[in-house]
């Protein structure tokens, strides 16, 4: 297989100008086709014509085709996906992380089950669990412990709607008073928190991390959407496990299933 070069040295006059053509690359009439020698010079000339496009495209029409001596081979490139799998061998849990939706993401498990666990039992997808958004409503304590390094948590926005579709997003601005204590402020006895038919159906907390071992400190955003959306699996491997403890202890998610309850979804 001839390089791009190689194919502009060797390839006849018309079927290059052809080529070119056919890609919206044109010679002014006094071009000299024949290129004297075919050398480097020639090889310069036909890429200066090439300057006019997108980077984009000049890549494109360089990649598109490679070329024989004496014939045009279409060359397919390969396209590369990306995938990242953790497996829980004693737990017998995979997960999926990768592009492409529900459908690519089963694809690939089924393609992980073939070839590393073939004579296992099909895989079946984990329920999500569903988030209790109602703890929330009344201000609870979201307790810490030192050795985790939590300066401080607090909830940072939560979303109401109503029995009669009204929607109301609350978010905390400043610093000199919470959330609950900003909708107490502005509403009173009417707020969603307090007045009937308003369910809260998103909440953001944010955890802030303390420095430590040298590192600056940060702060974990987390959303919660009802009935079973978290923003937990878009963190690293150890933040979600890290998070996820943490909505447990303050009984933000439901308990994970039991394998009684997975073996009833399996029927």
């Amino acid at each position: 297989m001839a390089s791009f070069s190689a194919f502009i040295r060797k390839s006849p006059p018309v079927r290059l100008r052809d080529f070119l053509v056919t890609r919206g690359i044109y010679a002014e009439g006094d071009f000299d086709w024949s290129g004297d020698g075919r050398g480097a010079a020639f090889v310069r000339s036909i890429e200066s014509l090439l300057t006019g496009l997108p980077d984009a495209q000049q890549d494109a029409v360089k990649a598109e085709l490679a070329f024989g001596e004496t014939s045009l081979e279409r060359h397919t490139r390969q396209k590369v996906l990306e995938v990242g799998v953790v497996c829980d061998p004693k737990e017998r849990i995979v997960e999926i992380c990768a592009k492409g939706g529900h459908k690519i993401r089963d694809k690939y498990l089924q393609a992980f089950s073939k070839h590393f666990a073939p004579h296992s039992t099909p895989p079946v997808q984990v329920p999500r669990r569903n988030v209790r958004l109602e703890v929330l409503r009344s201000a609870p304590e979201l307790t810490t412990v030192p050795a985790e390094g939590i300066e401080r948590v607090e909830v940072s926005s939560l979303s109401f709607r109503s029995t009669d579709g009204a929607f109301l997003m609350a978010e905390k601005r400043g610093e000199d008073e919470t959330l609950y204590q900003f909708l107490q402020r502005r509403f009173g006895v009417a707020s969603p928190l307090q007045a009937s038919g308003w369910q809260i159906v998103a909440a953001t907390l944010r955890i802030f991390k303390a420095p430590h071992d040298g590192k600056k400190g940060h702060v974990l955003t987390v959303t919660l959407r009802t009935p079973n959306t978290t923003s937990v699996p878009n963190k690293t491997e150890a933040e979600r496990a890290f998070v996820f403890d943490l909505l447990e202890r303050w009984e933000l998610l439901d308990p994970p299933p039991t394998k009684d309850e997975l073996f009833e979804v399996v029927e």
